[in-house]
């Protein structure tokens, strides 16, 4: 998909899901390859089953290929105006989300798991106005940097514009958009 800036706009940066969570499915093709190959080599029976493995084999290739392209395919754009989250749910379907830097109130992020903290990986939540729910960068490298990031563009953004938003103002918005405390996610 070929981004289309809009005037005066420049691209920032660009980020992909953390490479950890291609392991997953790295594991998983490397058992299915390897245990039905094991035990027919263990019981001399690979001779008579060799078409079925190597069908086997091929269908655990392609699986392995569709999670890379998809993998591939998700990103999350930063320009000067705009937070854009490009998301596939498979090769075919794919969900685009895009918000003005302005519209940003608030912005958070997770880790989960040992392998999430030991490898530096984790969810960033931006709460948009006018969303129900958030907009969520999944697996993102360094989730507490790009945190930062996020929000000190968004800051810089508000004082090119000279714009600010107060409490009351921020309520407001929240309130007209249907987003009120009763339908907020807790965790």
């Amino acid at each position: 998909m070929k981004l289309i800036l809009h005037e005066n706009e420049e691209l920032e940066n660009t980020y992909h899901e953390s490479e950890m969570v291609l392991a997953k499915p790295v594991v998983i093709i490397l058992l299915a390859v390897y245990l039905p190959w094991f035990f027919a080599l263990s019981y001399d029976v690979a001779l008579q089953l060799r078409g079925w493995l190597f069908l086997w084999t091929l269908v655990l290739f392609f699986y392995g290929l569709r999670a890379y392209i998809i993998w591939s395919f998700n990103k999350y754009i930063i320009t000067s105006q705009r937070l854009i989250r490009i998301a596939h749910a498979g090769l075919f379907k794919r969900v685009v989300m895009e918000t003005p830097l302005e519209r940003i109130l608030n912005v958070s992020y997770k880790t989960t798991g040992v392998f999430s903290a030991l490898f530096k990986y984790g969810d960033v939540e931006v709460q948009v106005v006018g969303l129900m729910e958030p907009i969520i960068l999944k697996n993102i490298h360094d989730p507490q940097t790009i945190k930062d990031y996020l929000w000190s563009l968004h800051q810089e953004h508000l004082e090119r514009q000279h714009k600010s938003y107060s409490t009351e103002h921020i309520n407001h918005l929240q309130e007209e958009s249907g987003y009120t405390k009763k339908n907020q996610k807790v965790l």
